[in-house]
């Protein structure tokens, strides 16, 4: 069963890559392999807009018909396309040339699905973390005849979220019938397969382009792309080997300060690292802020990574989007490259794709149509062979119309949907420590520094330094002075503010008066800028290397007659733009960060940073190619040691970390074989639930409203409408109230007491009252609904006397709402 869902998902996915073939073939002639690389990603993209849009619109329902109906659109709008579009080789002629590309495509693809299923065989469990919600989100959408689909956690509501992708998960698991637990872990596989497969396309297509040949086969050298993009870990697998090994004195691990690796080693040598816990989740922390007085702050910046997002099998927009960020990559690449302007599928094309992104992941849209929009003005640039602004105008326009009608295209998600963001906030306090910066990103930094020191090399006759100085210090200052002038403002317009600047700078005493604690905030500001300046590294080293990248990206001004000579090649420019790009997203989370629930700079961290691992991950692939072919013998075999020992300091992370979190080598602590059921390890634990649980998939009405316990997220709580999709009264609340903002308590508010009151309570009559006040249908009395912690044995013995058990099975019990036992409840 399980071989045959993933033999039916990979051939799926192929026959939609093959459907968009001929269109992709035509769209995209800037880019050598013309796009095959990408057609996947593009064939489940297109498919699950035409499906989810005709669905919202309530032309289709949400079944296998609906969905092969949308795909039948997709071929014959591909088949038009290659039609009306007949420049360049025939498309078979093309792939008989460049069959050597498609062979290794095809592998890579294959391998890569099969090895990450094979991984989360080992490891397939959907509990901890946030895998119960985005369960919620797959069933929640499979079981809704329409869109927006039902939220399984808030009765009576939609899902406000991002939720596009799990629509993506959900259409393949519709069309192939595959249960919503292996579904879950299939995807994460697929994922992994289309995350190699378009860092490989986007990195081969890169070498290809460049002017310049070498000897080296761009085939397999752009393997170098999936692993840095999706192999790679950071470099907290060495820190946890050194550290196991005692190889470093206490004072390192206390100034390189990644938590619970900042004291010293206790207990003897070990290997490979056998302390209790996720070891391997410290590589997502290793940015550990702390406040002026030295003193760790409760919520740390998330810093993860693909590799570490797929060890950990959480299937979350930040990981479900990554093919199709880097097909937006591709599509960005191809506008740079080809010869005409874009035509009008073209636009289409990348309105659905760049829109799309926003539906995806929100965070990240804005991060690559600033990649699309760069590549779109280097383009003209280009052409003029200098910075010309009159020039400027027609990018810039035809940039901001794909980001209109790609937002017009969602316009049924977007117009319902509320985010929890309010504003950007200064960040006065945390500077990031250049070691862990390090830490994070040390590979792709001495990749990049090696880089742009080769291309100012060869390129100085061109190099424009002043410029590249005026733009970065100016960035810097920039920055620097928003950060002071909010901080400012805040001081003197929210109260709560100067508390938390005295406080944290350790000047807070108890029973401060508000006068005692304004008195004190010149002193604090003199520390917090005393701060500020002691931490300066990582500030001034990305300035540096923002000046360094736009110096060689931006040319001095030339004739007309001398533009061409005096331009980049269209690869080295668009990597230089992606390396420009990564340094802003770096550059300002130092000074500045978006506003959300947490109100600390976590999420800015791990958004930011997460697209500059992708976009440096590519450019060091595309870098360490063009280093080790421009280079003599010498630097050539310098490169290829320095290139070794990175790749070996960076796989020490995933060698390590996936037979620790999967035993996959470790047969004799495996209590059951290998399986990518998600959801087998609840009928082992709680057998009895989970017959409950199947009882009402197959038998509750698709709207019915069910009543189970109310607790914690990141636990068990709302198991039962997670793992059926119908609704319940109030699930994880902490999340529903990241997803509706301010507006939660309109729509939620209330619910978790009435929930427990409603269990708890000796009254019918208030329970029954409460039941018909949200529409419940179903009242769930199992394992967690009896624990002591929850309620008592007679509140819930209520249930038996007055509604009727439509099933009864080993201390679990469903009560039918609309069938009491008597007329008139006491």
């Amino acid at each position: 069963m399980i071989m045959l869902a993933l033999l039916l998902w990979y051939f799926l996915i192929t026959v939609m890559g093959w459907v968009v073939w001929p269109m992709v073939y035509r769209l995209l002639p800037g880019l050598p392999d013309r796009g095959y690389a990408f057609t996947r990603a593009l064939g489940l993209l297109l498919t699950g807009y035409v499906f989810w849009l005709l669905t919202s619109l309530g032309l289709l329902q949400n079944t296998a018909g609906g969905i092969l109906f949308a795909l039948l659109i997709v071929g014959g709008i591909a088949l038009w396309v290659q039609r009306t579009q007949r420049e360049g080789p025939r498309l078979l002629e093309w792939m008989r040339d460049q069959r050597g590309v498609v062979i290794v495509v095809e592998v890579l693809f294959f391998l890569a699905f099969a090895a990450w299923a094979v991984v989360r065989a080992y490891n397939p469990e959907i509990e901890n973390t946030e895998k119960p919600m985005e369960l919620a989100f797959l069933n929640g959408i499979r079981s809704s005849e329409v869109f927006p689909p039902r939220d399984p956690w808030l009765a009576g509501y939609a899902i406000s979220y991002y939720y596009f992708g799990y629509v993506l998960i959900s259409l393949l698991a519709t069309l192939t019938a595959v249960p919503t637990g292996v579904a879950f872990n299939l995807g994460i596989a697929l994922l992994f397969a289309l995350t190699c497969l378009g860092a490989y396309g986007l990195v081969y297509n890169l070498v290809r382009a460049r002017r310049s040949g070498g000897s080296a086969s761009p085939a397999l050298t752009a393997l170098l792309g999936p692993l840095f993009v999706a192999v790679l870990g950071n470099l907290e697998g060495l820190a946890e080997a050194l550290y196991s090994l005692n190889l470093m004195l206490a004072r390192f691990w206390a100034w390189l300060d990644i938590p619970d690796l900042n004291t010293p080693v206790a207990g003897p040598v070990s290997w490979p690292p056998t302390r209790a816990g996720w070891w391997w989740w410290r590589a997502s922390r290793v940015i550990h802020d702390r406040d002026i007085a030295g003193i760790s702050i409760g919520l740390q910046p998330i810093d993860e990574f693909p590799f570490f997002s797929f060890l950990l099998g959480d299937m979350h927009p930040h990981v479900l989007v990554l093919p199709f960020v880097l097909l937006a990559l591709g599509l960005a690449f191809n506008a740079l490259r080809q010869r005409d302007p874009l035509n009008l599928p073209q636009v289409a094309l990348m309105t659905v794709i760049f829109g799309g992104l926003a539906f995806l992941n929100t965070w990240d849209l804005p991060i690559y149509f600033f990649v699309l929009a760069g590549a779109l003005v280097l383009r003209r640039v280009g052409e003029g062979g200098s910075l010309d602004f009159s020039r400027l105008i027609r990018p810039i326009g035809t940039a901001l119309l794909i980001l209109i009608t790609g937002l017009a295209a969602y316009l049924p998600w977007l117009i319902s949907f509320g985010s929890q963001a309010g504003g950007i906030l200064p960040n006065p306090f945390f500077p990031t420590r250049i070691q862990q910066f390090f830490v994070m990103f040390g590979p792709f930094l001495i990749i990049l520094i090696w880089f742009l020191l080769n291309q100012a090399r060869q390129q100085h006759f061109r190099l424009d330094w002043g410029s590249g100085l005026l733009v970065g210090i100016g960035l810097l200052v920039t920055l620097a002075a928003i950060m002071l002038l909010m901080s400012a403002v805040a001081l003197r317009r929210v109260p709560e503010v100067p508390a938390i600047l005295v406080s944290n700078v350790g000047l807070l005493l108890p029973g401060m008066s508000a006068e005692e604690i304004a008195a004190l905030v010149p002193l604090a500001t003199q520390r917090v800028i005393q701060h500020r300046l002691t931490y300066p590294i990582t500030a001034l080293f990305l300035t540096a290397l923002l000046s360094v990248t736009v110096s060689i990206l931006i040319p001095r001004s030339a004739p007309d007659d001398e533009a061409q000579g005096n331009r980049l090649d269209d690869s080295t420019a668009f990597v230089l733009w992606m390396i420009l790009t990564g340094a802003l997203l770096t550059l300002g989370p130092e000074f500045v960060y978006l506003r959300d629930n947490f109100q600390q700079r976590l999420n800015t961290i791990f958004k930011f940073y997460y697209a500059t691992w992708i976009l440096w991950g590519v450019a060091s692939a595309y870098a360490a190619h063009v280093i080790f072919e421009n280079s003599g013998r010498i630097r050539r075999a310098a490169f290829a040691i320095t290139l070794v020992v990175l790749l070996f300091a960076g796989l020490i992370y995933p060698a390590l970390a996936i037979p620790n979190k999967t035993g996959i080598f470790n047969r004799s602590a495996l209590d059951v074989p290998p399986t990518l059921d998600g959801l087998a390890f609840v009928q082992r634990r709680a057998p009895a639930d989970f017959a409950a649980i199947q009882w009402l998939k197959q038998n509750a009405e698709p709207d019915a409203i069910i009543l189970e316990a109310v607790g914690g997220a990141y636990s068990s709580y709302g198991r039962v409408s997670a793992m059926t999709g119908l609704q319940t009264v109030i699930g994880w609340a902490n999340h529903e109230r990241q997803w509706r903002g301010e507006r939660y308590d309109e729509f939620a508010g209330g619910r978790e007491e009435s929930v427990r009151e409603i269990y708890n309570t000796n009254s019918i009559t208030r329970a029954m009252d409460l039941l018909h006040q949200y529409n419940v249908t179903y009242v769930f009395v199992g394992s967690l609904e009896r624990s002591p912690e929850f309620a008592t044995p007679s509140g819930l013995h209520k249930f038996d006397q007055y509604l009727s058990a439509v099933y009864r099975s080993e201390g679990v019990a469903i009560y039918r709402v609309d069938q009491p036992l008597v007329e008139e409840a006491p």
